[in-house]
């Protein structure tokens, strides 16, 4: 093997054992990621966030980040489950996702299922993740979260911190 070939060996290499670290990087169209996401991250809104960094768009991490330290056990911008727009019930199936929109480097994915508040009483109900990537070849990552009922978690998070945020800092 010449010097180059090494070379090119050692970056492929290094190339898989950080998408083997990092988990498998999903491809298409964003309906794959956005299931992946939905079944291993659910808790992705109060989870630490050191193992879904990958998963989020920085500035959705940023605002996520500061939320989790505002909370320390208390509620700040998000009240509610933002998967259900609630805080009782659960989501039921069957539960499918659905390209909504998307262009190379977008993607918008609606899940939709049936919120369940009690054995007679469900509803159907969709949330839809906002999917980005920087080029075809990178991975997905969330953009937002438009929850069944309170839109943006994003920027509903953003606007929380911009009007209440000093006031948690004084407790």
């Amino acid at each position: 093997m010449t010097g180059f070939a090494k070379i090119i060996s050692g970056i492929v290499c290094i190339l898989s054992f950080s998408v083997m670290a990092h988990g498998k990087c999903i491809q298409g169209d964003g309906v794959g990621f956005a299931k992946m996401f939905y079944e291993k991250h659910q808790d992705f809104y109060y989870a630490d966030s050191a193992g879904i960094k990958n998963l989020l768009t920085p500035r959705l991490l940023a605002i996520l980040e500061k939320d989790h330290k505002c909370s320390n056990g208390e509620i700040c911008a998000i009240e509610a489950d933002p998967w259900i727009s609630a805080q009782d019930g659960e989501i039921g199936k069957p539960i499918e996702f659905k390209l909504s929109s998307g262009d190379a480097n977008t993607a918008s994915v609606r899940m939709s299922y049936m919120f369940v508040l009690g054995e007679n009483k469900k509803l159907p109900q969709s949330v839809e993740l906002k999917l980005e990537r920087n080029a075809v070849s990178s991975c997905w990552m969330v953009a937002d979260l438009i929850t069944p009922r309170d839109g943006s978690l994003r920027d509903t998070i953003e606007k929380w911190h911009k009007e209440y945020g000093d006031a948690q800092k004084e407790k």
